[in-house]
């Protein structure tokens, strides 16, 4: 089973601490403004909507 905790804070070294012992705990902060997957890599540079079904 899989499972995620998402940490919106200023304390990430905090969280870091806490957190470590019962799993990874991934900083993607470098992320931020980056377009990540072929899909956001088309002409007009918009997102592709999902269509629900």
């Amino acid at each position: 089973m899989s499972c995620a905790m998402i940490y919106w804070g200023r304390n990430f070294q905090r969280f870091f601490d806490i957190f470590i012992k019962f799993g990874a705990v991934v900083n993607i902060e470098h992320l931020k403004g980056i377009n990540i997957g072929e899909e956001n890599e088309n002409k007009n540079n918009s997102p592709k909507q999902l269509q629900l079904l």
